[in-house]
């Protein structure tokens, strides 16, 4: 069995690496944390800047992305927990307010993350340069 503790703030997203050696949690404390699935010891807490909406292992298992409610997209080593690079480029509401980014998948060879936030839009990123490839308005309901 995992134990996560006694945390402050809810887990907000979960993932496996591809090999299930390692589990990623995102969280509202503004953490994401690497655990051991078989043993439940915690190995490793990467600090993001806000709270963590979404985490997710790269196809290869040597990247995480995590998504978070300060309008940014970060890279991080999987095995290092090494910050590899941010991404951002989704909108700012008001000055000092920006829209949470919900989520990331990568494409099947790992180049390329789609991000999807509250600014109604899906991002295209590529992953070596950062850049927006293509962006997606979504249209309100």
């Amino acid at each position: 069995m995992l134990y996560c503790g006694m945390l402050p703030q809810e887990n907000t997203s979960v993932s496996f690496s591809p090999d299930g050696q390692t589990l990623a949690t995102g969280s509202e404390d503004k953490t994401i944390r690497l655990w051991d699935p078989k043993t439940g010891e915690l190995r490793q807490t990467l600090d993001h800047a806000d709270h963590v909406n979404h985490v997710l292992f790269s196809p290869d298992g040597k990247t995480i992305t995590s998504a978070s409610s300060h309008h940014t997209i970060r890279l991080w080593d999987a095995k290092t927990g090494k910050l590899q690079k941010t991404f951002s480029g989704h909108g700012i509401w008001i000055v000092g307010t920006s829209f949470a980014v919900n989520g990331t998948a990568f494409n099947p060879d790992g180049q390329t993350i789609v991000t999807w936030s509250n600014d109604q839009t899906i991002r295209l990123w590529d992953v070596s340069t950062g850049e927006v490839k293509k962006t997606l308005k979504v249209p309100k309901f």
